[in-house]
């Protein structure tokens, strides 16, 4: 058993030793290369062993003495030196630069700094500086210690001198301000004392690396002192032949509890308006600060999604992506540019109309012209610099509710026109009977005088006409709806208005398809809208033109669609908008009542009638009409 542990305890021995020999030739290694290193340094460097004797000196040492490697190895550096006891007490003093007076070779006295730039076993490496230079250069440039110290205490933000080991050696008033501490408490304190338990590990560390990188840190650091935390921007930087550490550290606090506010400030703003029923643009014409960039886009979860010089919109939400139909996989700039505001007859892109907010206040009611080219009737709502210069456009549709006043405003003029047009019609009726029988019995009673008859009873039939139309208007007809083929109700229109287009050299293009489209209609109604809309088309061209109708099938759709369209002057936008209202016409002997009992009897069908005009190229009247019985609910 003993022989056994005796053999343990040689092989671990020898595998020490044989691992000693290898750390020896690595030291060695790295002596000579740093030897190398320092041959070829600028700066004099001399190593000395316990007893002073000069042991290395570089090529820089050989110029500074003025002699060879070979006659100053093994000599002792108090050969130069005048005052050893005085050397020698400086030299007890760790890693403090010793000042001392040195006589060359010349006879030269001169007045030396060594600093102490490494350790070697029994000995040190010192590098070599003029100090009388050093005062003269002090002297040129003005920058005395005094001076020196005056500059780092007034210094706007915290300086730190620290040594190798990170104790600190220097600090100016703002540090020691900052943490609310006499100046004198932080001299040879450790700077690790400062970071937050957790992080003093990561300190020598980041200590270790900047000394071993040669390159400056720069960023954030938190220290603590008590339960005072502070947030620093930090620039550290290690000086080599120094050995000390510079730190400087900008206090930061106030700026990141800002920031954090704003964080939450914004956190509550993006869950508040991306749940709201209303349309919000987010947008600014001032440039907000970076931070504030970068804080919104970690919270919102996108960068800004349109930018020019003079605007940026930073973010819509949801429900404002569906009022202006915007495509969120698409290019926001191109579409945000097709978006129109119409306010006051006169368009302007979105982005540049958001421009004129800055001096509006709300709320007011605008058109909107989206890029799927449909109209809506939005209120908007400005509020100028909620947060850093951003703006807050609120945008909410009423095109339903501004629909549903108008409808009422119309149901409100049509209950007027009813109860008028009944006592009209039957206070015309009865005369214009009378009227006509007479004229009648006139007329094969005397002779020579029939195109006079014919004149008067033609003008009777169009007031008589006029007259049905105010009955209609007036109280409501009990009406049969049946299946009807719509081409045979268009091919009897056009027989009949065959004569009156011939009188207008008016030639009608028909398109039809060889199958019947059977609709849901009472026939007679359909018939007396087709009549109005492609009388109107005739009369419309008094020089003669073109009348093509087209009746097709919807695709994807249970509604046939006829089309009506003419070469006259065409209807201009403003004049589109009260088709259809009484008494509306833009002939000089129309009643306006044609079109409004047609998009009467169309409505009450469960269709509906879209005009498209161009002026000087003509108008084409598209009506639909439902091929299945349309619920009164639906």
């Amino acid at each position: 058993m003993n022989v056994r542990s005796n053999r343990s305890i040689e092989g671990q021995l020898t595998e020490r030793i044989r691992e000693l020999e290898i750390e020896k030739d690595r030291l060695e290694r790295t002596l000579n290369e740093l030897q190398q290193q320092l041959i070829h340094l600028w700066l004099p460097v001399i190593a000395l062993n316990d007893d002073s004797e000069i042991l290395f000196v570089n090529e820089a040492a050989c110029r500074f003495f003025d002699m060879n490697d070979g006659t100053l190895i093994g000599k002792s550096l108090f050969e130069f030196i005048p005052d050893c006891s005085g050397f020698l007490r400086q030299k007890t003093c760790d890693d403090t630069p010793i000042i001392t007076d040195i006589i060359l070779k010349d006879g030269t006295n001169k007045t030396i700094e060594l600093q102490r730039i490494g350790r070697k076993e029994r000995g040190s490496i010192y590098a070599i500086r003029e100090a009388e230079l050093k005062k003269e250069r002090e002297k040129e440039t003005g920058l005395t210690p005094v001076v020196l110290s005056t500059i780092f205490q007034h210094f706007p933000d915290s300086l730190l001198l620290l040594d190798k080991n990170g104790r600190i050696i220097y600090s100016n008033s703002i540090f020691c301000d900052t943490f609310l501490i006499p100046r004198d408490y932080c001299y040879g304190k450790s700077l690790r004392t400062f970071f937050p338990q957790d992080k003093q590990d990561e300190y020598d560390c980041l200590l270790q690396s900047i000394k071993n990188n040669g390159r400056p840190f720069s960023g954030t650091l938190s220290l603590q002192h008590g339960n005072l935390l502070k947030i620093f921007d930090a620039s550290i930087y290690y000086l080599d032949f120094e050995r000390n550490y510079v730190m400087i550290l900008r206090d930061r606090t106030e700026l990141m509890n800002m920031y954090n506010l704003m964080y939450l400030t914004l956190h509550r703003m993006y869950t508040t308006f991306d749940n709201m029923f209303d349309g919000m643009i987010l947008w600014s014409k001032d440039q907000p600060s970076d931070q504030f960039i970068s804080c919104f886009e970690r919270i919102f979860q996108q960068k800004i999604i349109y930018e020019t010089n003079d605007l940026k919109i930073l973010f819509i939400n949801r429900v404002g992506k569906e009022i202006l139909s915007l495509d969120t996989d698409g290019n926001y700039t191109e579409q945000f540019e097709q978006v129109m505001i119409q306010d006051k007859n006169e368009e302007y892109p979105l982005p540049i109309y958001l421009q004129h907010l800055s001096k509006r206040c709300g709320p007011y009611t605008v058109h909107l012209h989206t890029p799927d080219h449909r109209t809506l009737g939005i209120e908007l709502y400005h509020l100028p610099n909620i947060v850093e210069s951003l703006n807050l456009t609120v945008i909410r549709d009423i095109t339903e509710r501004l629909a549903m006043e108008d409808n009422l405003r119309k149901s409100e003029m049509l209950h007027v026109l009813g109860e008028l047009a009944a006592g009209v019609a039957h206070e015309i009726r009865n005369p214009m009977t009378s009227l006509k029988g007479f004229i009648q019995l006139l007329e094969a009673s005397v002779d020579g005088y029939t195109m006079y008859f014919k004149i008067i009873l033609s003008e009777l039939e169009r007031i008589e006409s006029i007259v049905n139309e105010f009955l209609v208007l007036a109280k409501p007809q009990a009406i049969k709806y049946q299946y009807y083929n719509v081409i045979k109700i268009m091919k009897d229109t056009i027989d009949l208005l065959s004569a009156q287009a011939a009188l207008e050299n008016v030639r009608i293009h028909t398109f039809f398809p060889k199958i019947p489209l059977n609709i849901f209609c009472e026939p007679n109604q359909i018939k007396q809208v087709f009549i109005n809309i492609v009388k109107n088309a005739i009369e419309v061209m008094s020089g003669g033109g073109n009348i093509t109708i087209q009746i097709s099938k919807e695709q994807d759709t249970s509604f046939v669609r006829v089309s009506i369209r003419d070469e006259g002057e065409g209807i201009p936008k403003e004049q589109l908008k009260k088709l259809g209202q009484p008494f509306y016409t833009s002939k000089e002997r129309g009643t306006g009542l044609g079109l409004m009992v047609s998009y009467k009897i169309v409505k009450e069908h469960g269709g509906r009638i879209v005009v498209n005009s161009k002026v000087g190229r003509g108008t084409v009247f598209h009506i639909y009409l439902p091929m299945k019985e349309i619920s009164k609910y639906e």
